[in-house]
């Protein structure tokens, strides 16, 4: 458990980074 934990944390910023970038894209263009 403690050694997935990291991994799932890592997936989902990376999801929540992407959906920023996005949103920061779409609020500029």
């Amino acid at each position: 458990m403690k050694t997935s934990m990291p991994l799932f944390l890592l997936r989902s910023g990376c999801q929540l980074f992407q959906f920023a970038l996005l949103n920061s894209f779409k609020l500029i263009f």
